[in-house]
């Protein structure tokens, strides 16, 4: 069966389990397209901008995914730490989710910076070939 569009929830157990990211922003602040109204600072949103499927005569389709994810923080320096610690977590890294998912050789496609109501925002975009 064909994961590619649950990328993002696969990512997201990635992340959740990295104590050192859930340290600097706090369990359960990572949210797939927006934040709960409540939520504190800092945290992060995930979206799936694409899935592009390249149907092949050998397997099948292999699917590109990209996916972005936005740190929302008062302060700077959290915002630009938290985004950074999520590329090197990301980044480069192939990941085997048992028989469901292979999530390959994620890739940093574009990263910027913005401002808006006293919030600062990293935003962060990965591309990878899930099979």
């Amino acid at each position: 069966m064909d994961n590619s569009l649950k990328t993002g929830q696969y990512l997201l157990a990635v992340l959740n389990d990295n104590e050192e990211l859930m340290s600097l922003l706090g369990e359960g602040k990572i949210f797939p397209l927006l934040a709960k109204a409540d939520t504190l600072f800092p945290f992060v949103t995930y979206t799936r901008d694409s899935d592009v499927v390249q149907y092949t005569k050998q397997i099948g389709h292999d699917n590109t995914i990209s996916i972005t994810y936005r740190v929302y923080s008062e302060d700077y320096d959290t915002a630009l730490e938290i985004v950074n610690l999520i590329r090197n977590i990301l980044e480069r890294k192939t990941i085997q989710f048992e028989n469901e998912i292979k999530i390959n050789d994620i890739r940093l496609q574009n990263v910027y910076e913005s401002f808006a109501e006293d919030t600062f925002c990293q935003v962060i975009t990965f591309s990878t070939m899930v099979e």
